[in-house]
C-alpha cells in the first residue's frame, strides 16, 4: 500500500517504507519481509492478517 492513507493533518502517525527482514544467510536465508510499505493515520485501526509464516509477528519486532 502506498500514498496517503487518510491522515487528518497530511502526516501519518506511522510510516514504513521498503521494510525487509531476513534470518540466516546464504541458501538457508529466510526472507520474512520483502519490501513492505504502509502508512497508518491517527485513529486508524490496523490488523495484521496472513497465513502461518507470512511475517505477522516479524513486522512489529524491533
Amino acid at each position: 500500500m502506498t500514498g496517503n492513507s487518510g491522515a487528518r493533518d497530511g502526516h501519518p502517525v506511522v510510516r514504513v517504507e521498503d521494510l525487509r527482514r531476513s534470518y540466516g544467510s546464504g541458501a538457508a536465508a529466510v526472507h520474512a519481509l520483502r519490501g513492505v510499505s504502509f502508512e497508518v493515520a491517527r485513529g486508524e485501526l490496523v490488523a495484521l492478517k496472513g497465513r502461518s509464516g507470512s511475517g505477522k509477528t516479524t513486522l512489529p519486532a524491533p
